[in-house]
């Protein structure tokens, strides 16, 4: 049996990119992907530009410089972007719906271009539950357990084929 490896990068309360005096993921990715030659990378980022509404309507164009700095940075590495969980705010979920069909499109584009990348639509496994809400987050924004086990449901239907 093979272990798992367990390495990983995360940075909660990041935004996409430096804006508003926040920390952005954008400038870490190409010394990241460098020191952790990452085979797998689960990007879920833009929860905290959309809740900040930090220049909001710009935010896809964001998250395209971020897709690109991985597809650069880990050009072997499978991609996997998702589109952001709801929260329990309707008009922020408004603004998510948004940017989930801009992600989708972004992907799209990439896959037609021939890039590694996919996929994962976590805003629809968390409305699959009517009680989203209340059994999926923990405060208005962040999942709870419950709602991290149906994101990894997600997350895993996406890379288990590559898995070996």
């Amino acid at each position: 049996s093979v272990s798992f490896p367990d390495s990983h990068d995360g940075h909660s309360g990041y935004v996409i990119e430096p804006l508003g005096g926040r920390k952005g993921l954008l400038p870490l990715i190409p010394a990241n992907t460098s020191k952790f030659t990452p085979h797998v990378v689960l990007l879920h980022i833009g929860t905290n530009d959309l809740n900040s509404e930090l220049e909001v309507a710009s935010a896809p164009q964001r998250l395209a410089r971020v897709i690109d700095a991985f597809l650069i940075g880990a050009p072997d590495a499978l991609l996997v972007v998702a589109q952001l969980i709801p929260t329990r705010t309707d008009s922020l979920n408004d603004a998510v719906e948004t940017y989930n069909a801009a992600t989708a499109e972004l992907v799209a584009a990439r896959v037609a271009s021939g890039k590694h990348i996919v996929l994962v639509d976590h805003y629809s496994a968390f409305q699959e539950n009517p009680k989203y809400r209340d059994d999926y987050l923990f405060d208005g924004l962040h999942p709870n357990d419950a709602g991290y086990a149906a994101m990894a449901d997600v997350w895993y239907e996406a890379i288990s084929r590559f898995l070996r």
